[in-house]
């Protein structure tokens, strides 16, 4: 199992340390906001638990945003204090607005020094734990067409539910790997967006469908896209399909 490295000085220790998500969440900058949150203060609204009725042939990918950060101003490999509070709010929503993942996915952190794909892993962290799941960290960013031939192999039988953290800019392209021609499968994902769920749905022998939801835990904010210019993938989302 993979779990984020340890964090030196006074920063947070590492999440493996931890052996629930109400003690992941004490240990943030904000711990008491959090807990508050945690203990039903705020809580997301209740939804009516649309997976119920997915077709037992169908597997789910679910795919998330890595934890909050701030351009240009969080530390690379790390999350603002609001973004360790994400993590355990996402894992809470599996079982009531979401469905209990049976796999995990995040990209491959780098070997020495925190990175960028550390961020995947603060976020998965606390539902891996809560499910004792493993996740799957063995694919780097680029490596998309590998990650799709990995997620829609037979170790992923129908009735899986795969949950990924990955790059927001290789998303699209991810997507349309998979098959996937709707617009919600081409437009690019905000560069501000950490609260947006996509579910694809992959059944043998039909052409994949896709839903957008609401995590609950940030508002929506002013779409900005532009960070996924320059990056391997990004040329695969529209801007244009983004209405602000």
């Amino acid at each position: 199992a993979i779990a984020p490295r340890r964090c030196s000085g006074s920063t947070l220790a590492c999440l493996a340390a931890f052996s629930s998500a109400t003690a992941i969440v004490a240990a943030t900058a904000l711990g008491a906001l959090a807990r508050t949150t945690l203990e039903g203060a705020g809580e997301p609204a209740p939804m009516t638990p649309w997976y119920m009725t997915e077709a037992a042939a169908t597997t789910q990918l679910i795919v998330v945003r890595h934890c909050d950060k701030v351009a240009n101003a969080t530390a690379p490999g790390f999350c603002t204090a609001r973004g360790y509070e994400h993590g355990a709010f996402l894992a809470q929503l599996f079982g009531s607005t979401l469905p209990p993942p049976t796999h995990i996915f995040a990209r491959r952190p780098a070997e020495a020094e925190p990175d960028y794909a550390d961020r995947d892993l603060w976020m998965l962290w606390p539902t891996a734990q809560r499910f004792g799941l493993r996740v799957n960290a063995t694919l780097a960013k680029e490596e998309v067409p590998a990650l799709a031939a990995a997620l829609a192999s037979r170790q992923h039988p129908p009735g899986s539910v795969i949950l990924l953290s990955w790059d927001h800019c290789q998303v699209p392209w991810l997507l349309q790997e998979l098959g996937c021609a709707s617009h919600l499968c081409r437009r690019c994902w905000s560069d501000v967006d950490f609260d947006s769920v996509l579910v694809l749905s992959l059944r043998e022998g039909a052409a994949p469908t896709v839903k957008s939801l609401r995590e609950g835990f940030e508002g929506r904010g002013r779409y900005r896209v532009g960070s996924c210019r320059n990056e391997v993938g990004g040329d695969r989302c529209e801007e244009s399909l983004f209405v602000a």
